[in-house]
């Protein structure tokens, strides 16, 4: 080879040595990168499953309350001798 093809095969493999180290920090930081999102969409997801089990709770003891006051409130008028209820 003469002086400029070997000038020129020399650079080539420099800068394809370049890519090669940069393309293969790149693929450990994705790596690293995706761990990390894969730890925070579990930690979401269990998040948002202990939420969903507190407002499954939360609507049961609701519906124990609605039925409480709707049951007190049948005994008041009755008591007081609600309209809505005949008596003999």
């Amino acid at each position: 080879m003469d002086g400029a093809a070997g000038i020129l095969v020399v650079l080539l493999s420099v800068t394809l040595l370049i890519f090669l180290v940069l393309l293969i920090f790149l693929t450990i930081l994705m790596i690293r990168i995706s761990r990390q999102i894969k730890h925070i969409a579990d930690d979401a997801e269990k998040v948002v499953g202990e939420t969903s089990s507190f407002i499954s709770g939360f609507s049961q003891f609701t519906k124990s309350i609605v039925a409480v006051k709707l049951v007190r409130e049948m005994f008041n008028r009755r008591n007081k001798g609600g309209s809505n209820v005949k008596r003999k």
